[in-house]
């Protein structure tokens, strides 16, 4: 991290107990201790705790821990704190793979106690019915291009934040420089173009998209690898706690294969590095990836058009079906004048947060929306607790944060459906 200085870098050679002194010192000499708290999370740090927390517990706590929350109750956050120290020590080779009987016993009676519910709602009922969305899980997003797959996951992105409130990182870079993704954003949470907003509304919906959604932005001399995003991805969640992240396309990252790999191994360790990633730090990952030259369907449905495309459809691998917890395709008649888009559902991991099917939601003026029938407002109101209906009924919920208590950019659509 710049800006650490020398008196940071005495923390890496001092024994446990001066460690602790010395972070604690430096953090009440700075006027800014949030800067501080960044550090913590530092990966040379995060591994430094962890085999402080593994030798000698009593000093992590007591010297450390301890007098951080009670100084600042309202920046530690020791449960996030773990995950990410957990996150660093697993990629230590053979660290942390080992359990005892009572870890596991402890584990198992957990689960029982706590179950596996469903996941978080999209803002489409209809969809609810087979896809939410639970923390720790890898999507693939695939679909032929122009099929509105960026659209589609941006959108569920926005339904989610005004809904659950998560912070989302999102790598985008077909749709830079920074100025236009930003623009666009505001678009879809608007449901209008930006040139139609009155200045106050432009400002307000600038202020809650630029909360929540946090671009990784390569420099114009950075290659983007996977290891690059992952690192910011990292930083983000450090500072604002991110629950999503985005990686739009696949293409678009500098795959880097080592001496005589194949793309079909690098696309399996990568695909399980993403779940590693999304388990340790508790988010939920979608990967856009485009599907390889397909050909036109000459019978059925889709005869004369390209028909929707698998996992198995994208390129190099048939690990992207394998390794995914959840894989759905967006699809849509490019030709024709309707705006019906089709989500197919292919592939879901855990039975609690759904199963596969196919949902057609309706795309105008900036907005998706689908059908409130009756199945689908039981479906909804099963999956969401009693106190949060009242929203689904009425229109939206206010999005948490926003400036001055007031509601953010107004949307359109009638069943938390997020403009476009």
């Amino acid at each position: 991290m710049e800006h650490i200085g020398v008196g940071w870098e005495i923390l890496r050679t001092a024994d446990d107990e001066t460690f602790c002194e010395l972070f604690l010192c430096m953090l009440e000499t700075r006027e800014a201790p949030e800067e501080g708290f960044q550090v913590l999370y530092q990966p040379w740090i995060l591994e430094r705790l962890q085999v402080m927390k593994e030798r000698a517990p009593h000093v992590l706590y007591g010297s450390l821990l301890g007098p951080l929350k009670r100084r600042y109750p309202r920046q530690v956050f020791p449960g996030d704190l773990f995950q990410s120290m957990q996150s660093v020590a697993w990629e230590r080779d053979g660290a942390g793979g080992m359990r005892t009987l009572e870890e596991s016993e402890a584990a198992a009676r957990v689960h029982v106690v706590s179950g596996e519910g469903p996941g978080h709602g999209t803002g489409w009922p209809s969809l609810d019915q087979y896809y939410t969305v639970r923390p720790g899980e890898l999507t693939v997003v695939t679909g032929v291009a122009s099929h509105m797959k960026s659209t589609f996951v941006q959108a569920l992105a926005l339904n989610i934040m005004r809904k659950s409130g998560w912070h989302f990182g999102l790598f985008s870079p077909e749709q830079a420089p920074l100025g236009r993704l930003m623009c666009r954003l505001i678009e879809q949470n608007a449901g209008k173009a930006v040139a139609a907003l009155p200045q106050e509304e432009f400002e307000d919906g600038l202020h809650w998209v630029a909360q929540r959604i946090h671009v990784i932005d390569p420099p114009a001399e950075v290659n983007p690898t996977l290891a690059w995003i992952l690192g910011v991805a990292r930083q983000q969640h450090a500072a604002y706690r991110l629950q999503g992240l985005i990686i739009d396309p696949w293409n678009e990252i500098d795959h880097q294969l080592a001496y005589r790999q194949q793309m079909t191994q690098y696309i399996s360790e990568a695909l399980s590095r993403l779940r590693r990633f999304a388990r340790a730090l508790a988010l939920h990952v979608w990967i856009v990836a485009h599907p390889t030259k397909m050909k036109k369907a000459e019978t059925g449905r889709y005869a004369g058009k390209y028909p929707p495309p698998t996992p198995y459809d994208i390129s190099d691998s048939a690990h992207w079906y394998n390794k995914a917890d959840n894989c759905l395709c967006v699809w849509r008649d490019a030709a024709a004048d309707d705006a019906e888009v089709e989500v197919h559902i292919q592939k879901v991991r855990f039975r609690s947060v759904g199963h596969p099917g196919k949902v057609t939601l309706t795309y105008q003026d900036w907005t998706f929306t689908a059908p409130r029938t009756g199945a689908a407002v039981r479906a909804q109101d099963a999956l969401e607790p009693e106190a949060t209906r009242g929203h689904q009924k009425t229109g939206r919920a206010l999005p948490p944060g926003t400036r001055g208590g007031a509601a953010g950019p107004a949307t359109a659509g009638g069943d938390g459906a997020c403009p476009i």
